[in-house]
């Protein structure tokens, strides 16, 4: 008589087993695909930012190698017709003499409102290349990653 009382006072707890580890299982699952998908984010954020600097950077080089002028054009494919993900601010100071030129790259998937990269140089009158910043060739962006 004895082994039948045990089999029925361990009757269900395989079920509850089953059911505890599927629990188990079902969290660990939920906690990967979590993590996994903050990683994705962090990553693709991660580009955005790297090209952000790049564009500031090869803009401002553009920029200070240009002739002296009131205002710098953004290339077209970062501009108004495009994402606007590239602005150009020039201040003049010193009656003209020098120009604090600031370019800022916007994170194009926030509706232009989180800055990802800036940076500002001055400028002198007296200094100033001649290059065209008109130029068939692009520099822009050249060895930049994709956003």
């Amino acid at each position: 008589m004895r082994s039948t009382r045990r089999a029925r006072s361990q009757r269900g707890s395989s079920l509850v087993e089953a059911v505890v580890a599927s629990a188990l299982m079902g969290i660990g699952v939920v906690g990967g695909l979590t993590a996994w998908d903050t990683a994705e984010t962090s990553a693709a954020r991660a580009v955005r930012i790297a090209w952000a600097n790049c564009i500031v950077r090869s803009e401002m080089d553009g920029i200070l190698s240009a002739e002296y002028a009131d205002s710098y054009p953004v290339p077209a494919q970062f501009g108004v017709d495009a994402d606007d993900s590239l602005h150009v601010d020039v201040t003049s100071q010193r009656s003209g003499a020098e120009q604090l030129v600031t370019v800022t790259a916007y994170d194009p998937t926030s509706n232009h409102t989180i800055v990802l990269a800036r940076t500002s140089a001055l400028k002198a009158r007296a200094l100033a290349g001649d290059k065209t910043t008109g130029d068939p060739v692009l520099d822009v962006g050249q060895g930049c990653p994709k956003r």
